[in-house]
């Protein structure tokens, strides 16, 4: 058996990298298990009546609510080809409403230009870095332009 002699200096410096992994380490498993939860509770809101898809009302520009039946084809079509339960009713969020949030995939329509407020953009976009999904349907000349900007 060999014995190494680390010095004082180093011996304390590899116990604080210890500890300090230590930390990081809970503080990763503590911040997976959050996002876990936060998850499970997303998901709750959808499993009562189940898969739900949300038409996103806006105030500027095009008609948000042409063709209302798309989403309820949309999810007909999943609850015949997959095994996912969903909730396949006609229903729209107001873009200014914390409702937003509630629905994990969110489907925008209508002719023409699209406009949304400063507060609309920042609301869109907290909704879409937070893992929210919207899906764009091009009816007949939607000027993407102005919602990608």
């Amino acid at each position: 058996m060999v014995t190494v002699k680390i010095p004082v200096f180093l011996a304390v410096k590899i116990y604080i990298c210890i500890q300090l992994n230590r930390y990081y380490l809970l503080n990763e498993i503590f911040t997976i298990i959050l996002i876990l939860l936060l998850n499970l509770l997303s998901l709750q809101a959808q499993s009562r009546d189940g898969f739900q898809i949300a038409r996103l009302k806006y105030q500027g520009g095009g008609d948000w609510y042409n063709d209302p039946s798309a989403e309820v084809n949309l999810l007909n079509f999943i609850q015949q080809n997959t095994n996912i339960k969903v909730d396949a009713r006609y229903q729209f969020v107001d873009l200014s409403s914390d409702e937003i949030f509630s629905y994990p995939f969110l489907f925008l329509t209508g002719h023409g230009n699209i406009v949304f407020s400063k507060d609309e953009v920042y609301r869109l976009r907290t909704y879409l870095e937070n893992g929210g999904f919207l899906y764009i349907d091009d009816d007949y000349g939607l000027d993407t332009q102005s919602v990608v900007k």
